[in-house]
């Protein structure tokens, strides 16, 4: 049996997930490429890091059993499949995934004094080493930061949202009268622009003309000629590929992620798409990225004779952004698509194209429902606390952690900073539950098949039967994050008295309860 030889260039989303997918066969040898001092991570959890107490340790990207390269790509050459790196070193290849991913678009020229954006005053977020620089920043300040944020789509959106619930003081200024519309569509940026104006200081319609930063503050010079002085700007304007050479400016690829050249592929921010109604688009979240590494993987297997067709890859991967106290969330093309929004109780916009829906964004009214749970617990004369954020995101120890039905819908790899944010926030003595759905056929049949397309209790799509985690597994991954299992038990529906109740069968439902040393 001949062994094909498949090289990923990039160990973020894309290329992990390229590489999971590749490790299981052993008709393929697999190399990946990172760049050299780089450990991956799971950059989608960076922000907990910048704004929360999450160590740089929790959200690192588990890998595969591959071999992998620390180093630098120079060239590639796609005719004699070969890549060059910056140690001398070259690496030949039978199929080549690039998932270099991307960078985050610079202020224009000649408005930043000095230096381009960097981890100093003036900085982005979008890797490990900008989050580190923003919290080191924060953190060095005995009292609330001013902060300006230049952008108006999903990251300055959170960004902008998460510094302002912790006190902190926020300017937005975005280029747009109505921040996020190419993002999330006119109905949705709408919403979000009235939050912003309501929660943060606001700019809308403005550039910044010129920046002067200096180890005390930052001065900012708008095109009105208004002056703002900041301890931090936040640029976030949106990414651009990165490529390697020889493509320039992202590389083009098909409804299989298939490049131009024989036998390349690109999946993640670095590939540019094409469609007939759509036209050129690029989707640069880590859902997506991931989806799309696992298409071009499969796409690779079905060139190289050794795996079926995948079929035409489509964006399909949802995204969600917590933006003062509410989830928006969205799947598929939004950008330029017709919205319409649909009827009913909740927001949810229908975005389309030439009459086909194309994709989909909503409003979670998660603040409403925050509002209305702390009023009952006024009326009950109960004294809860209650925040919009994730585990990551929050600080201090509790005696109990409890998240229900929660892990089945977080990606593997991101399962141990999942699992290790709720072990950082339980108290030494303490404990934690959830529950969950065990990978079982009888779960497949009732909890999937059943729940969703015979009884429809929920919308078709609510879960992947692949997420699901055995009992096994999740107890692997708590002991991992410093957790001991205490105990098990399923849950059982009684029809007739159409209560739960606790069982000894494991098989569908399932809570756990793991301790703290």
């Amino acid at each position: 049996m001949t062994t094909q030889h498949v090289l990923i260039l990039g160990s973020g989303a894309a290329g992990a997930a390229a590489a999971r997918t590749l490790a299981t066969r052993d008709d393929v040898r697999v190399t990946m490429v990172t760049r050299t001092g780089e450990t991956p991570y799971t950059r989608m959890l960076i922000k907990g890091i910048a704004f929360g107490p999450t160590p740089p340790e929790m959200i690192k990207l588990p890998l595969p059993q591959i071999e992998v390269i620390a180093d630098t790509v120079l060239d590639v050459d796609t005719t004699a499949k070969r890549v060059q790196l910056t140690s001398g070193a070259q690496v030949s290849y039978d199929a080549l995934i690039v998932a270099t991913g991307s960078v985050p678009r610079s202020l224009p020229a000649g408005v930043l004094e000095g230096d381009d954006v960097g981890q100093g005053r003036v900085t982005a977020l979008h890797s490990l080493e900008d989050a580190m620089g923003i919290r080191d920043l924060l953190t060095s300040l005995a009292r609330p930061a001013r902060v300006t944020i230049y952008g108006g789509g999903i990251i300055a959106a959170e960004t902008a949202s998460s510094l302002q619930a912790d006190g902190h003081m926020v300017m937005l200024v975005s280029r747009s009268s109505v921040p996020g519309i190419g993002a999330f569509g006119a109905p949705v940026a709408e919403r979000l622009a009235a939050d912003h104006a309501a929660k943060v200081q606001t700019r809308f319609g403005r550039t910044l003309q010129h920046v002067d930063e200096t180890e005390s503050g930052v001065a900012i010079t708008l095109d009105d000629d208004q002056r703002i002085v900041a301890d931090l700007l936040l640029v976030a304007l949106g990414t651009t590929p990165a490529a390697p050479s020889p493509w320039t400016n992202g590389i083009d690829v098909d409804d299989r992620l298939r490049a131009a050249a024989d036998h390349v592929y690109a999946a993640g921010g670095v590939a540019t798409h094409h469609d007939e109604a759509l036209g050129a688009w690029r989707i640069d979240h880590w859902e997506d990225a991931a989806a799309q590494g696992t298409h071009a993987a499969q796409a690779a297997l079905h060139d190289l004779d050794i795996s079926d067709d995948p079929g035409t890859y489509l964006p399909r991967s949802p995204y969600m952004a917590l933006v003062y106290g509410q989830m928006i969330s969205g799947v598929g093309y939004t950008a330029g698509a017709d919205a319409q929004v649909e009827a009913g109780e909740e927001f949810i916009v229908r975005h389309e194209t030439d009459g086909t829906v194309v994709g989909v964004t909503g409003i979670d009214a998660a603040g409403a429902a925050l509002e209305a749970a702390r009023a009952h617990a006024v009326r009950s004369g109960l004294e809860i606390d209650y925040r919009a954020a994730r585990p990551e995101e929050l600080s201090g120890e509790w005696d109990a952690v409890v998240s229900l039905e929660v892990i089945e819908h977080v990606a593997p790899e991101e399962r141990p900073a999942f699992l290790g944010a709720l072990a950082r926030l339980t108290r030494p003595g303490g404990a934690v539950f959830l529950s969950t759905l065990n990978r079982t056929p009888r779960a497949f049949l009732m909890a999937k098949l059943g729940a969703e397309y015979v009884l429809r209790l929920l919308p078709r799509g609510t879960h992947d039967w692949k997420l699901f985690m055995t009992p096994a597994e999740l107890g692997a991954g708590l002991r991992e994050a410093g957790l001991r299992v205490e105990d098990i038990a399923g849950m059982g529906f009684d029809p007739l008295s159409r209560r739960w109740k606790a069982t000894r069968d494991v098989r569908v439902n399932y809570i756990l309860m793991a301790g703290r040393d």
